[in-house]
């Protein structure tokens, strides 16, 4: 919210992010997963928590999201 994007943006932003990270996620599947996570009723895996961490220009924690130190990105 504080970029200002829409659920859209973020996940274009998140899926061109995706690119350098083997990441496969179809847009649609993205906003759907973006509206979920703001409704509290899913929270991102570990690979979407980073995903989303590295696109919004902040860390995981920031996101108030526990990281797996193993995780291997």
């Amino acid at each position: 919210m504080r970029k200002g994007w829409s659920q859209l943006q973020l996940a274009n932003r998140m899926n061109e992010a995706a690119k350098h990270h083997d990441g496969t996620a179809q847009l649609c599947s993205l906003v759907v997963m973006i509206s979920k996570w703001e409704n509290g009723a899913k929270v991102p895996g570990e690979y979407n928590r980073r995903l989303l961490a590295e696109t919004l220009g902040i860390t995981v924690a920031d996101l108030g999201l526990a990281e797996d130190p193993d995780f291997l990105w």
